[in-house]
């Protein structure tokens, strides 16, 4: 049985067999969310890769709050907050993946979809501009608290204006005073968010001790890719690998998948808003490569429950990023298809319901920062 007290090294040496394995296998298939453009031997040996198109890489540059609710980020943080200790690693991950699938799913729909107005592109105004923020991430700051919540919820409150789509655990980021933002569909009031939003939550609680199978896995994201046509929300844990142990909930964008020669989901495509571990690349004269857009491959590593009652066949997807040296589990997958075309039931929702898993709304989540 995987548990967060499992020997660390065992588990990096897990990852790097598998990772070495998968290095030597055919790629059978990969695909990616509409419109999005990848040279997949354009990767380097960390894994990370800054061409292509259609891809968004939204970066967390907010820091803390004024007295006044406001949140600002590192160059027009007005004096009395500019020189503080005020973290600067906002914990609106959540909001930035969201805003990646949002944005991406601009060029997804037709004229008039969303109403006149609406944020989008890049922001010449934000802080480090260069480095491509986007209007979406700028409203999503200006209108939440800085805290933690869900990517489905984000991306309800942009479509009609609901900020409880999913219930979430504990405080969580909840909309300022006065805020504005939200309901840009243009038939907010008429539409179903279950026909644009699917989250299945793959990890129920604190329980590590795996409850689908590689195949179910691999099966619910080829078809969120493929058929719904749709772009792929992460929220995952992170893993201390010096305590063995969840350090935090976190969230990532994903823009495609990879299959080896056997049909398994065997590596992801995605992009993180913390693209770096020091906070120090995140002041106003950090090296501008410190928060580029930056696409990474990651390995999929299927770890499986030894102690499973009916077979060694369920278990637990890991991610292993060489770059930041940190372990992910992917805990829960949110599928966002602007063009309502989630099929009743999905890949995902047959394997939810095969695993006794809660779909959208029906569980308390744990808010990924």
């Amino acid at each position: 049985m995987i548990s967060t007290s499992k020997n660390l090294l065992l588990f990096a040496a897990e990852i790097a067999a598998a990772s070495l394995v998968s290095a030597g296998t055919l790629r059978a298939e990969t695909i990616f969310a509409n419109d999005v453009t990848v040279d997949t031997d354009a990767f380097d040996v960390s894994g990370k890769y800054t061409g292509g198109s259609g891809w968004y890489d939204v970066n967390k540059l907010w820091v803390g709050e004024t007295a006044e609710g406001l949140s600002w980020d590192e160059t027009n943080a007005p004096d009395a907050i500019a020189d503080s200790d005020i973290d600067k690693d906002a914990s609106m991950c959540w909001a930035a993946t969201a805003s990646n699938m949002i944005q991406w799913g601009y060029g997804q729909v037709a004229a008039g979809t969303f109403v006149a107005g609406t944020p989008a592109g890049y922001d010449a105004s934000r802080a480090f501009a260069a480095r491509q923020q986007l209007s979406v991430y700028k409203t999503f700051c200006e209108n939440w608290t800085d805290d933690g919540n869900t990517i489905a919820n984000g991306l309800a409150w942009w479509l009609t204006g609901d900020d409880e789509f999913e219930l979430v655990a504990g405080d969580s980021s909840v909309l300022r005073d006065g805020a504005t933002g939200g309901a840009y569909l243009a038939n907010a009031s008429d539409i179903s968010l279950a026909s644009y939003i699917e989250s299945i939550e793959l990890i129920d609680g604190d329980n590590v001790s795996g409850a689908y199978s590689l195949a179910e896995l691999s099966d619910g994201f080829k078809e969120s890719f493929g058929s719904q046509g749709g772009v792929v929300g992460l929220a995952i844990n992170i893993y201390n690998q010096e305590e063995g142990d969840v350090e935090g909930g976190h969230a990532i964008t994903c823009w495609g998948c990879e299959f080896d020669e056997d049909g398994f989901l065997s590596a992801l495509y995605v992009t993180d808003s913390d693209d770096c571990v020091s906070t120090d690349a995140y002041s106003a004269d950090a090296d501008a490569s410190a928060l580029e857009m930056v696409m990474r491959r990651l390995d999929v590593t299927f770890i499986e429950n030894d102690d499973a009652d009916d077979s060694n066949e369920y278990g637990i997807a890991y991610l292993f990023d060489y770059v930041l040296g940190v372990d992910y589990r992917i805990d829960t997958v949110v599928t966002f298809s602007p063009l309502g075309l989630i099929p009743e039931p999905s890949a995902f929702g047959l394997f939810a319901g095969a695993c006794a898993l809660a779909l959208a709304g029906t569980r308390r989540r744990r808010k990924a920062r």
